[in-house]
């Protein structure tokens, strides 16, 4: 154990406290830290972004944790032990390499934040006590590989979000419109032609709801109704002509699309000795396009960004590059429920992109004063404050941009 990790556990133990702090240290084994399991008293224990393969059974000495954050690691398999965690609220396995959960891991009673997100799991690596876990209230399956979603999610019943983004997705369950207490629906990038009438039971498409199902190949009367908006899709699949057009579907029993994305790619699908290459070995600008696509997965949005690897791509000067994933990353901002509300697309992106900034320790300061800026009355009024103007104002901090706009006439950043 080394001398710095050693002095977090003496600390937490000293002083009692309750959350432990172990995020990107190079942990590859948890039993390497014997003293961490005497800590009985923690409610947080965060080991994100470390190189975890598994997770011990000791873990379930620590009894009082609320919050187990093991997000990006290596962890292909878990302990039976897990579910012996009763207090267990917030549990994150995203962007590992599980393929299966343990027997009994819907044991957990008080479980109410689970992230799967970016693992190789499908309908088949659930337990069979997964929908006990009925006190969840966020559920997030995305970038795995899933055909069906279980009838079995209407246990559910406190469920309000629930993310299968980039899933294979073939079909809905009928089931999905027991959810009455569901506030957001992710089902983008799947191959879903048609919707269940029962999602219609669902109110998904006030304010304070979310419904993204973009990428999908829509029959065409569904595919037209998107193209007016989300509503008129909830006002269609209420209405009995597509009841009966979906009847007519379902019994034709067609073949579902084939399948677009190549996921033999994964990440979580590379062998470990490839993932276990040093960061400094990898072209930096890989390293943030990974990274830009974990984000898209719903997982902590700034523990993600900080790990973009955007302060890397400016400091070798890939401003370009820097900036063009700053972006991409800022629109994951308008999916994400837990962050501040905006009032429009633009001005979350605004907030989007001062989260990215901010996230870069190096640009912390930058990063008040670019939101500072891009939230003045005049540039919230602009019904086209897109990237042109964000770049503009992106520019007057890092001067090598500026050069790089008035070069090739791109952007007066004069003018702004």
């Amino acid at each position: 154990m080394s001398k710095s990790l050693k002095k977090i556990v003496e600390e937490s133990r000293e002083k009692n406290i309750p959350e432990v702090d172990m995020c990107d240290r190079g942990v590859s084994n948890m039993l390497d830290i014997p003293a961490l399991f005497t800590l009985s008293n923690i409610t947080q224990l965060v080991l994100s972004h470390n190189k975890l393969t598994t997770v011990p059974p000791n873990v379930a000495d620590l009894k009082n944790l609320e919050v187990l954050n093991v997000f990006n690691n290596q962890i292909e398999d878990l302990p039976i032990q897990i579910s012996s965690l009763q207090k267990l609220k917030h549990l994150n396995l995203g962007m590992n390499r599980l393929s299966t959960l343990p027997r009994g891991f819907g044991s957990l009673p008080a479980l109410e934040v689970l992230d799967l997100t970016y693992n190789n799991l499908n309908e088949s690596s659930l337990p069979g006590n997964f929908f006990y876990l009925t006190t969840l209230r966020a559920l997030y399956l995305s970038d795995n590989d899933f055909e069906m979603l279980p009838p079995d999610i209407s246990k559910l019943a406190k469920l309000q979000i629930l993310s299968m983004r980039d899933n294979d997705l073939i079909s809905l369950p009928k089931e999905i419109g027991d959810l009455a207490q569901l506030k957001e629906l992710h089902i983008q990038g799947n191959r879903l032609t048609v919707l269940p009438p029962e999602l219609g039971n669902l109110d998904l498409t006030g304010p304070k709801q979310v419904f993204k199902a973009e990428n999908n190949p829509w029959v065409t009367p569904i595919a037209d109704q998107f193209q007016l908006g989300v509503s008129h899709v909830f006002e269609y699949v209420r209405s009995e002509t597509y009841k009966y057009l979906y009847g007519r579907h379902m019994q034709a029993n067609p073949d579902p699309p084939k399948k677009s994305n190549d996921k033999t790619k994964k990440i979580s699908r590379k062998p470990l000795a490839a993932k276990n290459k040093s960061a400094t070995n990898l072209d930096p600008v890989d390293q943030a396009r990974m990274s830009v696509s974990v984000c898209r997965s719903n997982s902590p949005f700034e523990q993600v960004i900080i790990r973009a690897g955007l302060s890397h791509l400016i400091v070798t000067g890939a401003f370009m590059e820097a900036v063009s994933l700053a972006f991409l990353s800022s629109v994951v901002y308008t999916e994400r429920a837990d962050l501040p509300p905006c009032e429009s697309v633009g001005d979350r992106r605004r907030v989007g992109l001062s989260l990215v900034l901010g996230s870069c320790r190096a640009f912390t300061s930058t990063a008040v004063r670019f939101t500072q800026l891009s939230t003045r009355a005049d540039a919230l009024r602009s019904p086209d404050f897109q990237d042109v103007c964000d770049l503009r104002l992106l520019s007057l901090f890092i001067p090598p941009l500026a050069d790089l706009f008035s070069v090739h006439g791109k952007v007066d950043v004069k003018s702004y």
